[in-house]
């Protein structure tokens, strides 16, 4: 039989207690369950089974779900519940969890109908008299009267003053009503010197529940026992994506719960695969990936879910990452090569010509040095209007660059790159004129290439930059003749540097070399003026000196 307090004939056993003129709370049993059968006592461990702090907790519901206060979980890796039977269950997952409130909800496992404190419809007013139930192990205890002597608006509930006192055994426990009704939890009241406690509105409770975006929630992450999926496969597919990677016992939980709450969804196991890779447990990676082109074959799927091709190129993609990160410190299991992830790419485009597919071969190619290969997929991609991207045609002109193919095809697609930059231009796409730039300096374009830095330079901000980029450009503007250009970068370069001595130097070259002999003696002077002890100093300045006098004498 299940009992709720709610059905207790409270009313009736008060009036046969006064008939009999004894204090009510003796006689508050139905059927010999007593008044506190819904109590627990909560035990919280940490990581290595060390018994952290206990206290009170009390079922809300016939499925074993229960509350407590926060703080008791606080930290706690493993809990138990232990009811007035001396029976134990295991908490098994947290249901939600406010520091604020300090209030958490929890599921067991393990419990069979047991007796819990319902919800009462109403908050109770100022005055009214309520009963506290709680019990300690060694000794049962009957309900206390209690009275709600304020109450505050904490919208859109409320929080009280109650004539309880201010004791730990007496926090954390349900204030009934009449009709054995949960109104409120008692709290600790951190007035100095209180002599009585708080409670909490028992409807808070229905606000803690774990949504999409309780991943991020620093509450739940203050409570390492596995948390709850929140309701409904979307918002439980954003909470997996949003987990913490270092939470693996939260992620590994979540995954086994996401599995088991939805058996038949092939996205369930291909999540899993992925996370059992990425802790290096390849071979039930394997095993999920099987389950999930099982479930992906099954006739009528849902369009919404995982078709088979795109669980070969799930597969494709899991296992690329992890072979480029094989090395022969950090192996991968055999079967996740390169060449797997090329063959799971081209069955998912058999299935489905996708260009995404396409992509996914292309850089499976250029990862085991098909060049040339990779470089034809790379441009049949460019000829879809959602891949014509920058990226995709860099991707084709470093693949044909690496292939040895002409550099001036290869140009062209860099080419087409800058024309596709996105305006105005961030600083990742900015990196495209840079790689120009290289690529036109060596085809001795050099004023073309001193434009693709001008332009980096426009995006990137001067603030942002250091004195190798203008070094880099200043080399450009000498081959370009663009010698006032190139004297301003060597400057910039020497004042953002911090050591000057080589830009400075480079400085006195340049003037020497466009002919620039009085200029040149005073940027050589200046240097031995900073640096008398430095023999490189020394030597240029009686170069200069030298130059300058062969020039007179012409």
């Amino acid at each position: 039989m299940h009992y709720t307090f709610a059905h207790i004939p409270w009313r009736r056993i008060l009036l046969c207690a006064a008939i009999a003129l004894l204090p009510c709370s003796a006689t508050l049993m139905l059927a010999g369950v007593p008044p506190h059968a819904g109590m627990l006592t909560l035990t919280a461990y940490d990581a290595e089974g060390k018994t952290l702090q206990t206290g009170n907790a009390f079922f809300i519901n016939k499925q074993g779900d229960a509350a407590c206060a926060f703080h008791v979980l606080k930290g706690a890796a493993k809990a138990v519940v232990t009811d007035y039977k001396g029976r134990t269950y295991p908490v098994h997952r947290i249901l939600g969890a406010n520091s604020s409130a300090d209030l958490v909800k929890f599921s067991t496992t393990g419990t069979q109908k047991p007796a819990f404190y319902e919800l009462a419809p109403t908050s109770p007013d100022s005055g009214a008299t309520c009963l506290l139930v709680n019990y300690e192990a060694a000794k049962k205890q009957t309900p206390r009267s209690v009275t709600v002597t304020s109450r505050t608006a904490y919208a859109p509930y409320y929080y009280y003053q109650v004539s309880s006192p201010n004791e730990e055994q007496l926090l954390g426990c349900p204030l009934l009503d009449a009709n054995g009704q949960l109104l409120a939890i008692t709290q600790k009241n951190v007035a100095a010197k209180a002599m009585t406690a708080c409670a909490i509105d028992a409807h808070f409770l229905l606000t803690l529940q774990i949504t999409a975006t309780s991943a991020l929630s620093a509450d739940l992450r203050a409570i390492s026992i596995p948390k709850a999926l929140p309701e409904g496969y979307t918002a439980a597919s954003s909470y997996l994506f949003m987990l913490p990677a270092a939470d693996t016992l939260t992620r590994r939980t979540a995954y086994d719960d996401f599995v088991s709450q939805y058996p038949d969804t092939p996205d369930a196991y291909a999540e899993r695969a992925k996370y059992r890779a990425a802790t290096g447990d390849y071979a039930h990676a394997d095993a999920d990936f099987a389950l999930a082109l099982q479930k992906a074959e099954a006739p009528a799927l849902p369009d919404s879910l995982m078709q088979p091709e795109a669980v070969h190129y799930f597969i494709s993609d899991v296992v690329y990452r992890h072979a480029l990160q094989q090395t022969d410190s950090v192996p991968v299991a055999p079967g996740w090569t390169l060449q797997r992830a090329l063959d799971e790419a081209r069955m998912a485009y058999v299935l489905k010509p996708n260009t995404l597919y396409l992509m996914q071969q292309a850089n499976c190619h250029f990862a085991v040095r098909q060049y040339q290969e990779a470089h034809d997929l790379f441009l049949q991609a460019t000829h879809d209007p959602h891949f014509a991207t920058p990226d995709t045609y860099f991707s084709a002109a470093r693949s044909l660059e690496m292939a040895g193919g002409d550099s001036l095809s290869v140009l062209a697609l860099l080419d087409s790159v800058i024309v596709r930059l996105p305006q105005p231009v961030s600083a990742r796409h900015a990196q495209y004129y840079l790689e120009r730039a290289v690529r036109l300096l060596r085809a001795q374009q050099y004023r073309a290439a001193v434009y693709d830095y001008n332009e980096y330079e426009k995006a990137i901000g001067p603030r942002n930059l250091n004195e190798r980029f203008y070094y880099l450009r200043y080399q450009a503007e000498m081959q370009g003749r663009m010698y006032q250009q190139a004297l301003d970068d060597i400057r910039t370069a020497a004042a953002l540097a911090a050591d000057a001595r080589p830009y400075r130097q480079q400085e006195v070259i340049m003037l020497l070399q466009v002919g620039e002999w009085a200029e040149a003696e005073q940027a050589a002077q200046a240097m031995v003026r900073q640096w008398p002890d430095d023999a490189e100093c020394q030597s240029l300045l009686q170069l200069v000196r030298e130059q300058k006098a062969k020039a007179r004498q012409k």
